[in-house]
């Protein structure tokens, strides 16, 4: 009986390891697509802001001409 308890015991500490993992990998895997997101935007942001300032030193060199 006493054998029968330690192999269950072994069994359930395996299994809440293999839990733990995978739900640590879930989490970094979701936590690296929001910062990829987030990346994107702040990029996309920084060339609309970069066009704009570009377009609008085009247009003073037109003036200034």
């Amino acid at each position: 009986m006493e054998g029968r308890l330690k192999s269950w015991f072994w069994l359930l500490a395996a299994g809440a390891i293999l839990l733990v993992f995978g739900v640590e990998r879930m989490a970094s895997r979701n936590a690296l697509g929001d910062g990829q997101i987030r990346a994107e935007t702040t990029l996309r942001q920084t060339v609309n802001a970069l066009e704009s300032h570009l377009r609008r030193f085009e247009a003073l060199t037109a003036l200034l001409a």
